[in-house]
């Protein structure tokens, strides 16, 4: 892979983890703790992800990881952030591929080439997407719950973390294949987006499974639907979208 020659630094993207291509010629990497920047709410399935992987690399690395959560801006405030870093390796950042794979093409004028300014490194975490109630909504499948939404035009609400991230363009594609009408709420990060369907300020929301299932288990929400090829292991009950009678619904 040829990688930009400048700025050297590394973009993650589907969990994707960056680190300044420069690094791999320094003998005594790392030299000082690293900075693991996230453009995503403490509290997010990716921040999770970044304080869990940053445990294990203080221990093989024996400098700290610690993680520094830029939330805002599709991403822009956590990128600038890296890219004013020193490009010595001793900065990361851990994005899932809505941000910078998407953003560019949503917000007018994005402020940098997202393909051009950053270098992949590593994918270090993949997970489905499920759709998700809350227990009060009278519908068990995909099938009712677009007969709902058809019988409820505009009524139904759904959480996003964020204007042009992955749970708004997964619901707003759903509504399109469906032919059905809901209104996205949009959250500072997955954590309260999340929370507020537990509460029922909002019915419904895409989400991937490391948040919710805790959620799902204790029945305050319902997942009805799963992204991917095959069921997952982790609830084998949950029928895929294509499988539900649905075959325009392959997300």
């Amino acid at each position: 892979m040829n990688y930009p020659t400048a700025p050297q630094h590394v973009l993650a993207t589907t969990l994707l983890i960056g680190l300044a291509g420069s690094a791999a010629a320094q003998p005594a990497y790392p030299a000082k703790p690293i900075r693991v920047i996230s453009p995503y709410a403490a509290g997010g399935a990716t921040s999770v992800l970044g304080q869990l992987i940053g445990q294990r690399l203080t221990e093989s690395w024996g400098q700290q990881v610690l993680t520094d959560n830029r939330p805002g801006g599709s991403g822009v405030i956590a990128a600038e952030a890296t890219l004013k870093a020193p490009p010595d390796g001793h900065t990361i950042m851990l994005i899932s591929g809505s941000a910078y794979l998407v953003a560019p093409l949503l917000v007018r004028n994005f402020p940098f080439d997202a393909l051009n300014s950053f270098a992949p490194v590593t994918t270090l975490a993949s997970s489905e997407v499920a759709l998700l109630l809350h227990r009060s909504v009278p519908a068990n499948n995909v099938r009712e719950l677009i007969a709902l939404a058809r019988a409820r035009p505009a009524e139904l609400n759904y959480s996003t973390a964020g204007h042009g991230g992955m749970a708004h363009l997964a619901g707003e594609l759903f509504a399109t294949l469906a032919g059905i009408r809901m209104q996205a709420v949009a959250y500072k990060g997955a954590n309260p987006a999340l929370s507020e369907l537990v509460g029922g300020q909002v019915q419904l929301s895409f989400q991937n499974l490391l948040l919710a299932m805790p959620h799902i288990k204790s029945g305050r929400l319902k997942a009805i639907a799963i992204t991917g090829e095959t069921r997952t292991s982790t609830l084998p009950a949950v029928p895929l979208f294509k499988a539900d009678h649905y075959p325009q619904l392959c997300l």
